[in-house]
């Protein structure tokens, strides 16, 4: 063979391996591109199971969870809907309905269902957020005034009499007296308004009251003799614990527009009374408070009693709780007494005593938080007080609607007060009549208690505190007010409730303290 034949054989062989070569080359391509996509074939069938499978299992726990939560509802409801329930009142008395305002008013209204719909829990999905966590307003204790269904309070003190002997007969009188008609002396103290002495008898066992005190009633030196009167707070409920915070919302200051009313007056050189029990002026929101205190009982209590710290802290706190009359002057005037087992108490002779003291020492407002029966001797101190020009405030009480009126609130020299929740409604113990003048908020009230601590209270007292500080706004602006011209410009500024006009429920309506002060202002621009 020629050397040119051998060239073109080997030639074309090596062309032939190569065109070998790249063949095998692409058939291992394509086998790892195969290979590749039936991996992330079954990879994704893998994820697609193990979704599937959590799927199943959570739809298990889900309802499993609703199952028990439909069950465990109601319990569940209890501690987040922690406020007193309230009835329905029927709709002859409108008594629910929202004050009107002028410049506010929309025309679209709620329905009354809306206004008065309970407060709903729903038992949260897996997917929805826990319940809110109570709040520190929700979790702190609450006192309420109320009268127990069927309790008939105690309407005097057993077996005392109260006699009035005029101070210009000798001291040695009061012991004669008691010499001659077989009594025991008790107590005998001036009462300077009443140009009187306040003499307490006791009158023995086995002896008749009725027959010692006609006896008294008959001597000519006495000028008039009563049994001794009973006067009461209310039932004493308390809870323990709980601290306030800066954040807890206080809706009543808002609701009579406190805020604005500020801007024209805040009590200053005023003073307001408060006939009670003690107030604890170490309480950290009585700090820079000018607060002095008067004690006609002398002794201790055997339980502490906050209801003098508290009504006292609604009208000139300097703290956490928002006051009515933040620089009012307060003057404590100790009226009761709490004894071993029993509940905070007062009488006709202190009340005279306290009343006395307060008109004495300046009191331009005397706010009385309490309630008893018709009592001709404080009747008649009250009379004289209200004539030389003090404001006289007192609780309509919280006996119900059902119950006779309260004493002193219902006495004509006085303004009676009753309370109202953060939705306007009547608090669903208080009395109701013709005596009621005005309505302030006196339901779930932040106020100051004892041992530096805050509560939400409820009654008609935290309500008159309300109107007393009011008043001191009042007094601050024209000094010459009586009790007379201030329960008509704070009726006149009132937010009417309940059916239009006045009515038993809320007397004049919903105090407004800024439109209140803006009446007397156009009262003494118009003189």
């Amino acid at each position: 063979m020629s050397m040119g034949s051998t060239a073109h054989a080997s030639a074309s062989l090596a062309r032939r391996g190569r065109r070998a070569g790249g063949g095998a080359g692409r058939l291992w391509l394509a086998s790892c591109v195969v290979f590749l996509v039936l991996g992330l074939w079954f990879t994704a069938w893998l994820v697609l199971l193990a979704l599937m499978f959590s799927t199943t299992a959570r739809a298990s726990t889900v309802a499993s969870g609703l199952k028990a939560a439909s069950t465990a509802a109601p319990t569940l409801a209890e501690p987040v809907v922690n406020r007193p329930p309230y009835t329905r009142k029927p709709s002859s008395s409108s008594s629910s309905r929202r004050p009107r305002h002028p410049s506010t008013t929309s025309s679209k209204k709620r329905p009354d269902d809306e206004r008065h719909r309970p407060p709903i829990y729903v038992a949260p999905g897996p997917s929805a957020p826990p319940p809110p966590a109570i709040t520190q307003a929700t979790a702190l204790p609450r006192y309420v005034e109320r009268v127990p269904e069927g309790r008939v309070p105690p309407e005097r003190v057993a077996r005392q009499i109260l006699a009035l002997i005029d101070l210009s007969r000798p001291q040695s009188l009061a012991a004669e007296l008691a010499r001659a008609y077989r009594l025991e002396l008790l107590s005998s103290r001036p009462i300077v308004l009443l140009n009187a002495r306040a003499t307490l008898y006791r009158v023995p066992a086995g002896r008749s009251e009725a027959v010692a005190l006609a006896a008294l009633q008959g001597d000519p030196r006495v000028r008039s003799a009563q049994f001794n009167m009973l006067y009461l707070h209310s039932d004493d409920r308390r809870s323990a614990g709980g601290r306030a915070s800066l954040q807890i919302p206080q809706y009543g200051p808002r609701a009579v527009r406190l805020p604005e009313a500020h801007r024209l007056a805040s009590g200053r050189n005023v003073m307001i009374a408060v006939i009670d029990s003690a107030v604890d002026t170490a309480h950290p929101d009585f700090k820079g408070a000018e607060v002095r205190s008067f004690d006609v009982v002398g002794a201790k209590d055997a339980a502490p009693d906050f209801h003098g710290t508290a009504v006292a802290g609604i009208i000139g706190s300097h703290g956490v709780v928002e006051a009515v009359a933040p620089n009012a002057q307060i003057m404590s005037v100790r009226a009761f007494h709490t004894k071993r087992g029993g509940e905070p108490e007062t009488t006709t002779e202190r009340l005279l005593a306290a009343i006395d003291v307060a008109a004495v020492n300046g009191a331009r407002v005397i706010n009385m938080s309490f309630v008893g029966y018709r009592d001709g001797h404080l009747q008649e101190l009250l009379q004289t007080v209200s004539a030389k020009g003090v404001i006289l405030v007192a609780a309509a009480g919280n006996g119900g609607p059902k119950a006779a009126p309260a004493y002193p609130a219902a006495y004509p020299e006085v303004i009676a007060v009753t309370a109202v929740d953060e939705a306007d409604r009547r608090y669903e113990h208080a009395n109701r009549g013709r005596y009621i003048a005005i309505a302030a908020p006196g339901v779930d009230v932040l106020a100051p208690v004892d041992g530096g601590r805050h509560q939400l209270v409820s009654g008609t007292s935290y309500a008159t505190a309300y109107i007393s500080g009011i008043a001191a706004l009042l007094l601050e602006r024209e000094a010459s007010m009586n009790t007379a011209s201030v329960a008509q410009a704070i009726a006149a500024g009132a937010d009417d409730l309940g059916p239009a006009g006045r009515d038993d429920d809320f007397g004049a309506g919903r105090v407004n303290a800024l439109a209140a002060l803006q009446r007397v202002q156009e009262v003494a621009a118009h003189r």
